[in-house]
């Protein structure tokens, strides 16, 4: 048993550290990862106007070298800049046979835990739907800090 964890995690690790050089380059493709890898699909809210985006955008991958379901993701979440780069999603849960998945991000530039992204959803072949929960905490230092959690549904279609 601790083998086969200890396998998951080594996957799950190299899986992150592939997609995070990959989203430092702005590359994040199928291309990008060794054949046991298989792009789950593209999901996004964004829309774009000119220069600007909004929404957000998810890249899902499966692990496929083994019977154990391992996936991998990088989220982009646009506030008005579309090259925005994403970050490598975290603790993920997926149950294949429910389609139950679940993660938790912290976006690039968040420091100290003062912004945490918490998604609990079903991803299915045309959309990843769910609840994203915001973790926000203000600028008040860490002692002192309010920490706020807003949470809204989020629909994302398949690109």
């Amino acid at each position: 048993m601790t083998s086969l964890i200890s396998s998951r995690m080594r996957r799950a690790t190299a899986a992150l550290a592939l997609l995070a050089g990959a989203s430092l380059t702005g590359v994040a493709s199928a291309q990008t990862l060794p054949v046991q890898w298989k792009m789950l699909g593209t999901y996004s809210s964004a829309t774009s106007s000119s220069a600007d985006c909004e929404g957000f955008r998810i890249d899902l991958w499966e692990y496929t070298g083994s019977r154990a379901s391992t996936v991998a993701g990088i989220l982009s979440a646009d506030g008005g800049n579309c090259q925005k780069p994403g970050s490598a999603i975290a603790n993920v849960r997926y149950r294949k046979g429910t389609k139950e998945l679940s993660f938790v991000v912290a976006p690039p530039g968040a420091t100290d835990g003062k912004q945490l992204y918490e998604f609990s959803g079903v991803l299915e072949s045309n959309s990843l739907t769910g609840i994203l929960k915001t973790h926000d905490r203000d600028a008040k230092g860490a002692d002192g800090a309010q920490l706020e959690v807003t949470s809204a549904p989020l629909k994302l279609e398949r690109r």
